[in-house]
């Protein structure tokens, strides 16, 4: 089985599952969590009904559980304590804090929020120290109370984004 990730637009993303047998999965996450799902016979241009056999199950339930939606592996939902949100959100190559460090930033005082851990590619940075340079596509691991990741979000240019409404 192969999992491969194409960031379409800011507002989804499409996941492509290659079965052993050939056939094609894919699933498209869309910004406001919709996921949409389309089946390949191998060989077939058309989309058919979807049968997962037992091998392909795990990956297809990452995929549509949210584990590789923009790496919210913890979603802000299941997990509140006392009021504090855990996050992971992805920063943009653009992103005006890129190139910054934590120290530099200031994040506590300026948002509220702390950075609990740095997923850089495969490397997980756990407890980052203040002279840690963010770059474009980490992914940072956020404590907060809502507003302040909100605020956060607003900071780097993560605010609400257009939903689309078909396929690109």
């Amino acid at each position: 089985m192969d999992l491969k990730q194409v960031s379409l637009s800011a507002a989804e993303s499409r996941f492509t599952i290659m079965s052993r047998s050939g056939d094609k999965i894919e699933v498209v996450i869309y910004n406001d969590g919709r996921r949409g799902i389309e089946y390949y016979k191998k060989d077939s241009k058309m989309p058919s009904s979807v049968v997962v056999n037992e091998d392909d199950i795990p990956q297809v339930a990452a995929v549509l559980g949210g584990a590789f939606d923009n790496m919210k592996i913890l979603e802000p939902k299941d997990i509140a304590l006392k009021g504090l949100i855990l996050e992971w959100i992805k920063l943009e190559q653009n992103a005006s804090i890129t190139g910054k460090s934590l120290g530099e930033l200031r994040l506590r005082e300026t948002t509220g929020v702390s950075i609990l851990a740095i997923l850089r590619g495969e490397n997980l940075l756990p407890s980052p120290k203040e002279n840690k340079i963010l770059l474009g596509r980490d992914y940072l691991l956020a404590i907060g109370k809502k507003e302040q990741l909100e605020k956060f979000k607003e900071m780097i240019g993560k605010g609400k984004e257009d939903e689309l409404s078909s396929l690109l």
